[in-house]
């Protein structure tokens, strides 16, 4: 997947721009490998994949962030919350110590809704909606910036939680203008 992941990535194709069919514009074979073709149509920019299974297009959807709901390990979950309760505990801080600055909530009130986050991430991550996605994602960068050196292991697998969500952001921005 990590081969096919490259082809895409040289052509600037993101999932949305590719089919899992054949079809019958002027195509350019890119890969050919293990029985899986890729198919590149330079008039129209997009991506035919021959020859994926069921298991290996759930692959590349998540390798390529291109996903519909968020799929996170239980470390990267615990990890989340522990971001989020960091996050929730610096906000009440500030809000103790200059009670009267503006507050920038994604949410009515952030620090309010981080242990409805926490509660919907133990038991169904599909239950988080949009502006969660952006109370969590604000957490994993306050947490990973102000606790652990660039290139730690810690910081690159928050790095990573962060990848997820900014692709999961993209991906619904984008269904939104669809449905519009």
């Amino acid at each position: 997947m990590e081969e096919i992941k490259k082809v895409l990535h040289k052509y600037g194709i993101r999932l949305q721009d590719m089919y899992n069919s054949f079809g019958c514009d002027e195509l350019e074979l890119v890969y050919d490998k293990d029985g899986i073709e890729m198919y590149y149509a330079p008039d129209y920019m997009y991506m035919d994949i021959i020859g994926l299974t069921t298991e290996q297009w759930h692959q590349l959807r998540k390798l390529m962030g291109e996903i519909d709901h968020l799929e996170f390990g239980n470390d990267q979950i615990q990890n989340i919350i522990t971001a989020l309760n960091y996050d929730r505990e610096q906000m009440i801080k500030d809000r103790i110590e200059w009670p009267d600055r503006m507050r920038f909530d994604f949410t009515e009130d952030d620090v309010i809704a981080i242990p409805i986050i926490i509660g919907k991430l133990k038991s169904n991550l599909n239950s988080i909606n949009l502006k969660e996605v952006y109370v969590i994602d604000s957490a994993i960068e306050n947490y990973s910036f102000h606790t652990f050196d660039y290139d730690s292991q810690k910081r690159k697998d928050y790095d990573k939680i962060h990848t997820i969500l900014e692709n999961y952001k993209s991906y619904m921005d984008e269904h939104r203008e669809e449905v519009k």
